[in-house]
């Protein structure tokens, strides 16, 4: 018995917002989290080389700018924009600049016939 006496681990409970769960599913992902931390913890003792990242600052730049785009994306979706241009704008926020700004068409085959300049 848990939640103090009143229900068994496998009593299906309404979820705080949405689905349901059991006692023994929470438990059980608690533990497989507390497993996984563990063992990062252990594979950062045995190669500390990989916690570099970590405490140069260079993840923690990965992860801003994800939330970035993230971000942008619920921007976008806020100003009303549909789903197949917010994704349209997602994919070309993660190509190189050399990719997006990249001349096609007839007008870059003569600028680089032309040596490259417009004028």
């Amino acid at each position: 018995m848990v939640l103090e006496g009143r229900g068994p681990l496998e009593v299906e409970y309404p979820g705080l917002n949405s689905g349901v769960f059991t006692a023994m599913d929470t438990i059980n992902q608690g533990a497989h989290a507390s497993f996984s931390a563990m063992m990062m913890v252990i594979g950062f003792a045995r190669h500390p080389e990989h916690l570099e990242p970590y405490t140069s600052g260079r993840y923690f730049k990965h992860v801003e700018t994800y939330y970035r785009n993230l971000k942008q994306v619920r921007d976008l979706f806020a100003k009303g924009m549909d789903k197949a241009t917010v994704l349209g704008v997602l994919i070309n926020m993660s190509r190189p600049a050399s990719v997006l700004f990249k001349k096609e068409g007839p007008e870059a085959n003569a600028a680089e016939k032309n040596g490259g300049g417009t004028g």
